[in-house]
């Protein structure tokens, strides 16, 4: 259902942002798989899985120089960006509010929201120029109920969700949707990084008493960015096995 489209997927080195980039990849589409930093490890499971169709991209989105150039080199290509994936994200130091410095925090915002967002922004002239896109940024439940994550990641995520509702009147005049995606607790490495409690709170609260698959998660962004989501725009959608 994405045969031919281009599009391009951040923090593709793992967890929900590789099994998007794969899935997209597995349906058709050329991917520019954005990672922080070379790993030929992950470059060969994409090249062995996905073969011409990946094209890798090196930046990290707390560095502003280096967004710039993973976009400049996109752009390049002259080819049009059918999608955008923000998917790269951190958790933070998961104290309580009192305990956590400004610093950590910017630091949740910048990988978070402003990085994303300027990437996001150095794109749009893409989509802009050929009148047509899809944005999906990946938030979380957290972003909607509060809990059980830590505040600076909670409140960076809310951001997105709240970027998401408004691009998406800004270019709708443009044919470019824009959607989110709110995961609830999902099987990756990045999980493993939270409390113990926190997790099985969420399991217990869980109507399906599990964990997500990255999979799962991956099959709603692919819907999302596909033609048939043609008439989506400005929504959150929930994966979270009904929290």
């Amino acid at each position: 259902m994405l045969s031919g489209k281009n599009i391009v997927v951040t923090g593709s080195n793992r967890g929900i942002g590789k099994a998007i980039a794969l899935k997209c990849a597995a349906y058709g589409a050329n991917i520019w798989i954005c990672m922080r930093k070379p790993d030929a490890d992950i470059l060969k499971e994409f090249q062995e899985c996905c073969g011409e169709h990946i094209s890798p991209v090196y930046f990290d989105l707390r560095d502003e120089a280096g967004i710039k150039n993973g976009a400049a080199q996109i752009l390049r290509e002259k080819r049009p960006i059918d999608a955008l994936v923000n998917s790269a994200g951190i958790l933070g130091a998961q104290r309580l509010f009192a305990m956590t410095s400004m610093r950590e925090m910017r630091e949740v915002f910048e990988v978070n929201f402003f990085g994303p967002m300027f990437f996001t922004q150095l794109l749009l002239r893409n989509m802009i120029h050929n009148q047509r896109g899809s944005i999906v940024n990946i938030a979380s439940n957290t972003a909607i109920d509060g809990k059980p994550a830590m505040l600076e990641y909670v409140a960076s995520k809310a951001s997105v969700i709240g970027a998401t509702k408004r691009l998406s009147y800004e270019l709708a005049q443009y044919g470019i949707r824009v959607n989110a995606v709110a995961p609830g607790a999902t099987d990756t490495d990045f999980i493993k990084t939270t409390d113990e409690d926190k997790i099985r709170e969420e399991i217990y609260r869980s109507a399906m008493k599990r964990l997500a698959k990255p999979e799962e998660i991956a099959e709603t962004v692919a819907f999302l960015v596909s033609d048939r989501a043609g008439f989506i725009t400005g929504q959150v959608l929930r994966v979270d096995g009904g929290v």
